[in-house]
């Protein structure tokens, strides 16, 4: 099993080295080839090696939603070119603040120990979970062209910006709770000004399956593999198909939901009205006129305004979900 199995480790993931460092102790002991790496990017060519030199049927990934992202983003362009003969096993480990899939997955254990249980396991008793991943093709203004990237999580508008602040100050689980405090005392006070002016709705034309929503000023947009995002927040009111993604788009002013935050959470109410849309969708498109960036698990991409969003299922995936140790 050991000879199959690869590890890509973010150092910057959760609380840095000094949590990652007994994972790289026992993967150097027990043999397991790990690359660390501060920039994702450059990972191309050891995705090369590990999968068409190694043979690597399974990959562990140390890090949050951002660097699992980025992994099966390039996992997936590799083997488009033909780079690699296919995508392995995918097992997030957790280590960063942000693991929606991590625990969409079952997984509670620390990194260490899920190393260990890999480590002792036969790959044919491994718990397999399919699923696509969302397909977003924009244009991306920093490369100034059209690009396709898969994730899990998709935000636009109000939360993104939340979100972006989030990430700029202290990225943990209570940082985060803040601000989406801060945030709902900001839509209802106006105060603090550095949350009250980021919860604003945007003009958009938005559209589920192809046909438009009778709505064009959203608060957020948020769509979504998973049935939780960050948090544990549920926000879905409906289950979604193997061939589907949830789909939510509130176009209500800010104070209006913050009142809804207790409800929003596990989606216990959805108000009526065309102004809420929450369902689960084959495809999605929102077309911004000035909002020029969105949340894709991790990361922060910019897109143009005035050109479409476009977001549908990925090709499929196979994860490895929680198993207890034999």
């Amino acid at each position: 099993m050991i000879s199959e199995i690869g590890l890509i480790a973010n150092p910057r993931a959760g609380k840095g080295f000094v949590a990652l460092a007994p994972v790289h102790q026992m993967a150097e002991r027990r043999g397991v080839p790990i690359h660390i790496t501060n920039n994702i990017g450059e990972i191309a060519g050891t995705l090369r090696k590990l999968v068409a030199e190694r043979q690597a049927k399974v990959l562990l990934v140390y890090g949050g939603d951002g660097t699992l992202h980025q992994v099966i983003d390039m996992l997936l362009y590799e083997r488009e070119l033909g780079r690699i003969p296919w995508v392995p096993l995918v097992l997030p480990m957790g280590g960063g603040t942000m693991r929606s899939v991590f625990h969409w997955l079952g997984w509670k254990e620390r990194p260490l120990e899920i190393l260990r249980r890999v480590l002792n396991a036969s790959l044919d008793r491994l718990p397999i979970r399919k699923f696509k991943p969302l397909a977003l093709t924009f244009f991306n203004r920093d490369k100034g062209r059209v690009e396709t990237h898969y994730g899990f999580i998709f935000i636009m508008g109000a939360v993104n910006r939340v979100i972006e602040l989030y990430d700029r100050n202290d990225k943990s689980p209570v940082g985060g709770m803040k601000h989406i405090a801060l945030g709902a005392l900001g839509s209802i006070t106006g105060f603090p000004r550095s949350h009250g002016k980021l919860v604003q709705q945007f003009d958009a034309r938005v559209l589920a399956d192809g046909t438009p929503l009778s709505q064009n000023a959203p608060f957020s947009v948020i769509c979504s593999v998973c049935d939780s995002l960050l948090f544990g927040i549920k926000p879905f009111a409906v289950p979604a198909e193997s061939n589907q993604f949830h789909a939510l788009c509130y176009s209500a002013p800010a104070w209006f939901m913050s009142a809804l935050v207790p409800l929003e959470w596990r989606a216990t109410f959805v108000p009526p009205g065309s102004r809420f849309f929450n369902d689960a969708v084959f495809s999605f498109e929102i077309v911004p006129s000035k909002e020029d960036t969105f949340f894709l698990d991790g990361e922060h991409m910019n897109c143009k305004p005035g050109e479409p969003i476009q977001i549908q299922l990925g090709p499929e995936i196979e994860f490895v979900a929680h198993f207890d140790p034999a």
